[in-house]
């Protein structure tokens, strides 16, 4: 089953109220314009493996090579698998089903792992939660996300 396509309004007015700007959806002029004609027209099966940031990683060992990829700790599939207490001094928790959803922990010996595992504002388990609740294509109306399992990992 294909999945839905970003809402042509949806896309209209997200750009003319972020730029002011009237998009040309059915002729595109300009890279912004083309980038919308895309979401909405275009469909290829590869882009829901490409967005799924844990999927893409047997993508990419496979084309080439191990090398070129950064070291993943785990992958869960919840907040509460994550084991905060073994990750190293420094991570990054991420989500595999958006973009500027990350957490960056720079030294964890500053982190109080009961304060964080608390269900209250602004812990980071609340953040990761709402990450959870969040997909992509929320914002899109649609989309190639809406294709993936949302998970996290360090």
């Amino acid at each position: 089953m294909p999945s839905p396509r970003p809402n042509k309004a949806y896309l209209f007015i997200k750009a003319w109220y972020r730029s002011g700007v009237i998009p040309k959806l059915k002729s595109p002029e300009t890279q912004d314009d083309k980038v919308r004609w895309l979401m909405l027209n275009y469909k290829d099966p590869l882009q829901s493996l490409l967005v799924d940031k844990v999927k893409v990683r047997k993508y990419v060992s496979n084309r080439i090579g191990d090398e070129y990829l950064k070291e993943v700790i785990g992958v869960n599939d919840s907040v509460e698998e994550i084991d905060f207490e073994n990750l190293p001094q420094q991570f990054v928790l991420k989500a595999n089903h958006g973009s500027g959803w990350n957490i960056i922990c720079e030294d964890k010996a500053k982190l109080d792992i009961e304060i964080l595992l608390e269900k209250s504002e602004p812990s980071i388990v609340v953040r990761l939660l709402k990450i959870l609740d969040t997909s992509e294509c929320s914002h899109f109306n649609g989309g190639v996300y809406e294709e993936i399992g949302i998970r996290l990992y360090p």
